[in-house]
């Protein structure tokens, strides 16, 4: 059955034949990965084994890197503690990255780190840039974040750094 599915402008990844007429004379090639260069390495004690769910943005000025930071690690702490972190650092080519000092969030006495959000609300978030013309500037960027159904909430920020929830409850997922 042949669909036609508009991309615009844009560019797309073809990894089966959904968007794919024929291959006549052509084939689809799956390259094996190649090791090169370390791009991101979590750094102790706040990014340790339990840090996690690295999310990448491309943003007007480069790139930022939101991942989970978990400290301290122990038999009463999990998924569900409220010492849970969320960071940032920045790339201007995506492959180098640096975490900027931004003194929102004080962590163990100190604001000296890259922590953009802290509680249980940001487990896992996951961050994108909303590229409707239509959305207020102040909701330039926004997230999903929580442990599961019925702890989920909304987020949203004018610059990817300072976040605020959408609302008080979790967001209904039914």
């Amino acid at each position: 059955m042949t669909h036609f599915v508009d991309i615009g402008s844009r560019r797309e990844l073809f990894v089966d034949g959904y968007m794919i007429d024929n291959l006549h004379d052509a084939a689809l090639k799956l390259h094996a990965p190649q090791r090169r260069e370390v791009v991101f390495q979590i750094q102790g004690p706040i990014e340790n084994a339990c840090t996690g769910c690295f999310n990448f943005t491309v943003v007007d000025d480069g790139h930022h890197l939101y991942y989970r930071g978990f400290y301290p690690i122990g038999q009463h702490h999990g998924d569900r503690a409220t010492s849970q972190t969320t960071h940032l650092a920045l790339s201007a080519d995506g492959t180098h990255f640096e975490r900027p000092s931004l003194g929102l969030i004080e962590f163990s006495g100190s604001t000296d780190n890259n922590i953009v959000y802290q509680g249980l609300a940001g487990h896992n978030l996951c961050v994108f840039r909303d590229n409707n013309p239509q959305a207020p500037a102040e909701q330039r960027f926004k997230a999903v974040g929580g442990v599961g159904k019925d702890s989920l909430f909304g987020f949203y920020s004018a610059d990817g750094k300072s976040w605020q929830r959408l609302q008080d409850e979790p967001l209904d997922v039914t």
